[in-house]
């Protein structure tokens, strides 16, 4: 309840785009704008922007992030329209891979849920989904990624299991993504958009927490930014995801987590 309360109060609306078609295949119909109009209240949304192939729709429910993806409101409108009964919520099964959580994270960042997602077909629609989602959840829900900020990786380059842990912040180098060349983490915070928009979330800390394959590629150093290499999903094929959320509240971090999953189910 006080999670919910604290929600209410720092998000005013949420308003999530999609295209048509994408929204259609998901929903099981085709709609009009009239009939998306109506559909939308199911989903407690109403709709914002329609045309082009385009809509829009503005979610009333600030405590329902399940719905800030086009996926969830499909998902809740399916069920008025003769499309089956309610979706169970699909089963989980290990997936083989082992996250070792050390303790040097302890200060900068200390919990850490992660899933994977097999053999999904990641076009455009599903990207720009995956990244509004993403998005929408880490400045909302997560506070602008101080109590929740995510990753997704193309698990197809991740090599064995992976580590997260404090690492020195000059004695570790990657590539961030979209640049060419190592940095080091420092560097990193002051250099890269990212590093310089979200530093202050890592200040004063002696190690900053990365995530790490088994040959040592980093996959990431959390809130800040991804690699260059493993964390760049690319569209095309299907592919194997990483997915993880970090942050202070195991209860937050679940519940992100648990949304993004369901979404790619």
């Amino acid at each position: 309840l006080c999670l919910c309360n604290r929600l209410r109060l720092r998000v005013r609306m949420v308003v999530v785009d999609f295209e048509l078609k994408d929204f259609e295949r998901l929903a099981g119909r085709k709609f009009s704008k009239e009939q998306l109009e109506d559909a939308l209240l199911y989903a407690k949304s109403e709709l914002d922007k329609f045309g082009e192939g385009k809509a829009s729709a503005e979610i009333s429910d600030t405590n329902r992030p399940d719905l800030w993806s086009v996926e969830g409101i499909a998902r809740a409108v399916r069920l008025f329209y003769g499309k089956g009964k309610a979706e169970e919520v699909p089963r989980m099964k290990h997936s083989g891979l082992k996250v070792k959580i050390e303790k040097s994270v302890k200060e900068a960042r200390p919990f850490t849920v992660c899933g994977v997602v097999k053999n999904i077909l990641v076009d455009e629609a599903l990207l720009v989904s995956m990244i509004q989602l993403q998005e929408k959840i880490c400045n909302t829900f997560g506070r602008k990624r101080k109590e929740a900020a995510i990753g997704i990786y193309d698990f197809d380059k991740v090599h064995g299991n992976i580590r997260y842990y404090g690492a020195e912040p000059r004695k570790t180098k990657f590539v961030p993504l979209e640049f060419e060349n190592e940095l080091d983490l420092d560097e990193i915070l002051e250099l890269h958009p990212k590093g310089i928009e979200f530093g202050h979330l890592l200040k004063g800390k002696k190690l900053y927490p990365l995530f790490e394959d088994s040959e040592g590629h980093v996959l990431s150093m959390p809130p800040i930014i991804n690699s260059n290499y493993s964390g760049k999903v690319e569209p095309g094929a299907k592919r194997n995801l990483f997915v993880e959320v970090s942050g202070f509240s195991l209860e937050t971090i679940s519940t992100a987590l648990n949304v993004l999953m369901l979404a790619f189910a």
